[in-house]
C-alpha cells in the first residue's frame, strides 16, 4: 500500500495476512518501481509470524525481498484469550524461534535501528 503525498509515495506499507509458497508473497522489483514510479523501499512490513513454520523462507526471504524500514507483528497472539488476559503467542507455534530467525535476518539486511514490533491492543505506532 502507497500512501501519498500529492503524487509521490510518502509511506510505502507490505501487509501480509498469511504465508504462501514462493514465488507468491516476494514483490517483484518491477512491482515496486511501476506503483511508485522508482524504487521505494518499504517502510513497514506487517508480517504473520503465527503460520511461519509453513514455508521453509519465512521471514527471511521477504526481509530480503522488502528490506523494510520497520516490521510489525500481526496475528502472533493466540486469538481465543479473553481480551482482558495478557497476550500469549499462538498455541503450538515456536514464537522464539520466528523472533530469532527475524532478528538475524533484520541485522544483515536492514538499518541496525529499524526493528520490529509485536503489537497488543490499545498500542499506538507513529511511523515516519
Amino acid at each position: 500500500m502507497d500512501f501519498l503525498d500529492g503524487e509521490w509515495v510518502a509511506f510505502r506499507m507490505f501487509y501480509q495476512d498469511t504465508v504462501a509458497a514462493a514465488p507468491y508473497g516476494l514483490v517483484t522489483d518491477s512491482l515496486l518501481r511501476a506503483s511508485a514510479g522508482d524504487a521505494r523501499a518499504v517502510d513497514l512490513a506487517v508480517l504473520v509470524p503465527s503460520t511461519f513454520a509453513e514455508v521453509s523462507w519465512h521471514p527471511e526471504a521477504v526481509i530480503d525481498n522488502l528490506r523494510p524500514r520497520y516490521v510489525l507483528l500481526g496475528h502472533w497472539e493466540d486469538l481465543f484469550r479473553p481480551p482482558w488476559e495478557a497476550p500469549v503467542p499462538v498455541f503450538l507455534n515456536d514464537f522464539g524461534h520466528f523472533v530469532g530467525r527475524l532478528e538475524r535476518v533484520l541485522e544483515a539486511v536492514s538499518d541496525p535501528a529499524a526493528g520490529w514490533h509485536m503489537p497488543v491492543a490499545g498500542t499506538r505506532f507513529r511511523l515516519r
